[in-house]
């Protein structure tokens, strides 16, 4: 019995960790971001933040979101920045960090002159497909 018990609290204590594969280099670049949010090919985006689990990957991924965001916003790219709001959202977990990636991007989306329709429908498609 004590073995049993002792393999069930072994069995237990590995369910609720995550074991993610490091997000994919092309992550880390903020043109390759850009692209995948203008319609181009490239990894998920939502894939990119879920799996930088690590303070390091965070990091990175995050700077490559927000060089991108900002470079959407300066072109005043509506769709493509409301796509990039809304494959972060999707790729969100609990963290508080990757909620503030969040916040970072949508910032960036609230500078866009008149963009509003064209940013809903970009996060509706982020939510669904990024």
């Amino acid at each position: 019995m004590r073995r049993l018990s002792a393999l069930g609290i072994i069995a237990l204590a590995g369910c609720g960790a995550q074991h993610l594969d490091p997000p994919d280099p092309r992550c880390t670049d903020p043109t390759q971001i850009e692209r995948v949010a203008g319609g181009g090919a490239g990894p998920r985006i939502s894939d990119c933040v879920h799996r930088a689990a690590k303070d390091t990957d965070l990091q990175e991924v995050g700077f490559a979101i927000s060089r991108a965001a900002d470079h959407l916003g300066d072109k005043s790219d509506a769709h493509a920045l409301g796509f990039l709001i809304g494959a972060v959202r999707r790729g969100t977990g609990a963290s508080g960090v990757q909620a503030e990636l969040v916040n970072r991007v949508e910032a960036v989306a609230r500078r866009v002159p008149g963009g509003s329709a064209a940013i809903d429908r970009g996060v509706a498609d982020g939510e669904a497909h990024g």
